[in-house]
């Protein structure tokens, strides 16, 4: 895996699109319009890979938390962009893996409180009684996320997400390049400068949708040893998931 600066990538991009300092066209586009569109572009291929695989591509991060006596709704850590897991531990120290379900189920076990988790063996830890859903903050300002059953009190939780990209990437920024991936972006990029300009490059779409198709096939693969698991923030009503 080789890690590219945003600087490299614009080059790559201004080469690609004939937009480079010999072709004449350098100003059309300057680096800040390019930095945004390059942003863009990383969000939507960020799409790409986590659809595949949610646990190999994207930044990681984690928000653990003491619950609040018998509060059920807790809000999202500011800027979660997907999340992989939500775990709860009961006071025995087990950590588990609580159970994603709709809103449709949130007036089930009313008045349950206490979280249960079943420690069979390390490989088959279970939150047996556990789920939680999406819902909002009062006043609907904040994402947030309900548990079912209430706790106790006496629990903890933490949620592991992929936090979201924010603002636009300075030249100095790095990406990382899985497997040709950044290639994406670069033809992305150039593509839309093409059209911009009203002269769009043939075959630069064909070139993108071939990267495309790669990308899926790679990312899936990496995947293949695992259930997908995707849990989008802005997702309002799956299914069960157990």
């Amino acid at each position: 895996m080789r890690t590219f600066t945003v600087q490299e990538l614009i080059d790559r991009i201004r080469l690609k699109a004939n937009i480079e300092a010999s072709s004449g066209y350098e100003e059309f586009m300057t680096d800040a319009e390019l930095r945004d569109w390059l942003t863009d572009a990383y969000t939507k291929l960020l799409d790409e890979l986590t659809s595949q695989d949610i646990w190999s591509f994207g930044g990681s991060a984690r928000y653990q938390a003491q619950v609040t006596g018998s509060q059920a709704a807790y809000a999202l850590p500011s800027g979660a962009y997907k999340i992989r897991a939500i775990d709860v531990r009961q006071q025995n120290g087990y950590w588990s893996e609580a159970k994603q379900v709709s809103p449709r189920y949130r007036n089930v076990m009313q008045g349950t409180t206490g979280w249960s988790v079943n420690q069979v063996d390390v490989f088959t830890t279970q939150a047996s009684s556990v789920a939680w859903y999406f819902s909002d903050t009062s006043g609907g300002t904040q994402k947030a996320i309900t548990f079912i059953p209430s706790p106790s009190g006496t629990e903890e939780f933490r949620v592991l997400y992929i936090p979201a990209v924010t603002g636009s990437f300075a030249l100095t920024d790095t990406i990382e390049g899985h497997n040709g991936f950044e290639e994406w972006l670069v033809l992305e990029v150039a593509d839309r400068v093409r059209t911009k300009m009203l002269e769009p490059l043939e075959g630069i779409k064909e070139e993108k949708a071939n990267v495309l198709t790669r990308i899926r096939s790679v990312a899936g693969r990496l995947a293949d040893d695992m259930p997908k698991t995707i849990v989008d923030v802005n997702d309002v009503d799956g299914g069960w998931r157990w």
